[in-house]
């Protein structure tokens, strides 16, 4: 993983692969880099993985579409779906050409305005922590302030459940999540945040916030005022 989906972090990846090589390991390194595709520089050579995947909405393209970089051809690989050889058979089965048409689109259009995108993101997770760190709201930053993808900002408002909160700003039209979406249906407490030392009592009041190309300093006000809110409204737990 490039960049944790929960905390942010920007994990060293050339470094892990300099570390296989050092042992004198034949194992190839996968790297899931779609929450950091097209959020901040990746270069093939410069991250040194063996195998690379991508997926397009991410990058505000369609779901159920991805991309899976292979060094060295497909022959580094064995195929787990057999059929009609298609891409380059590795995964057998009629392609979803819409779909791969506007992942293309979508990684055009994303290209093309990176750099701005890069220092938007950045400035309104910067703005959103001061905010959040300065109206009393009592959030508290889990995201770590080097080595983090300019998204992510992972905060939690102690004495209050993550869902409660959640609750509250859905009908303030904020969405946010408590946790990646591949866990959305969970209950449990995040093992990420869990395997990171944080208590049982910040990870079940965390609350994961996204930023992306259509948010403006508009809405980080929003939400800050409105967790400012919830702190004076809902009750402790």
């Amino acid at each position: 993983m490039l960049v944790n989906n929960e905390l942010s972090n920007i994990y060293p990846i050339p470094e892990i692969k300099k570390a296989i090589k050092a042992a004198g390991s034949p194992a190839l390194l996968h790297t899931d880099a779609v929450q950091g595709y097209l959020k901040m520089p990746i270069g093939v050579s410069s991250l040194g993985a063996d195998l690379i995947t991508l997926s397009a909405h991410k990058i505000h393209g369609p779901k159920g579409c991805g991309a899976l970089y292979v060094k060295g051809g497909a022959n580094t690989i064995h195929p787990c779906i057999f059929g009609g050889g298609q891409e380059n058979n590795l995964r057998s089965g009629t392609e979803n050409t819409p779909a791969i048409a506007g992942f293309g689109q979508a990684v055009k259009t994303a290209e093309a305005g990176l750099e701005q995108r890069m220092i938007k993101l950045k400035e309104l997770k910067e703005y959103t922590t001061s905010l959040l760190t300065g109206n009393g709201c009592g959030a508290v930053i889990n995201s770590p302030g080097e080595n983090s993808a300019p998204h992510i900002l992972n905060i939690s408002m102690p004495g209050l459940k993550s869902e409660v909160v959640l609750n509250d700003l859905d009908a303030n039209d904020i969405y946010v999540s408590s946790g990646s979406a591949c866990s959305s249906r969970k209950k449990t407490t995040s093992h990420v945040l869990a395997a990171a030392g944080f208590t049982k009592q910040e990870a079940d009041s965390s609350i994961r916030i996204s930023f992306g190309d259509f948010n403006e300093k508009k809405d980080c006000e929003r939400l800050a005022e409105c967790l400012k809110k919830c702190r004076g409204t809902l009750f402790s737990v």
